[in-house]
């Protein structure tokens, strides 16, 4: 009895798979245009650019409480010192073409 039963497909299923044949061929086609119909703004400029100079900026002096001066972990010059090592990785992986 179930043989004679039409098959039915419900109508949303219909839409998703058209939906999802005609994606390919729409994302093909925009990829010259703007996005959304928005143009992206005009100059964005180098984003590996540095937008500020610390150079020449001198840190607060550290006010530690009375009986950990002889922790010296925190110091400025040491953190001064792990940070330029930081930043050389970036500099050494910016130079060797790494644009990330």
């Amino acid at each position: 009895m179930l043989h004679n039963a039409p098959v039915r497909i419900p109508s949303a299923a219909i839409i998703v798979t058209m939906i999802a044949l005609a994606l390919p061929s729409g994302i093909a086609a925009q990829r010259g245009t703007a996005w959304f119909g928005l143009t992206p703004p005009p100059g964005l400029g180098d984003p590996h650019r540095p937008v500020l100079s610390v150079a020449g900026v001198t840190p607060r002096p550290a006010q530690v409480p009375a009986g950990e001066e002889r922790f010296s972990d925190l110091s400025g010059a040491r953190i001064q010192r792990d940070l330029a090592t930081i930043v050389g990785f970036s500099k050494a992986n910016q130079a060797a073409g790494d644009k990330a």
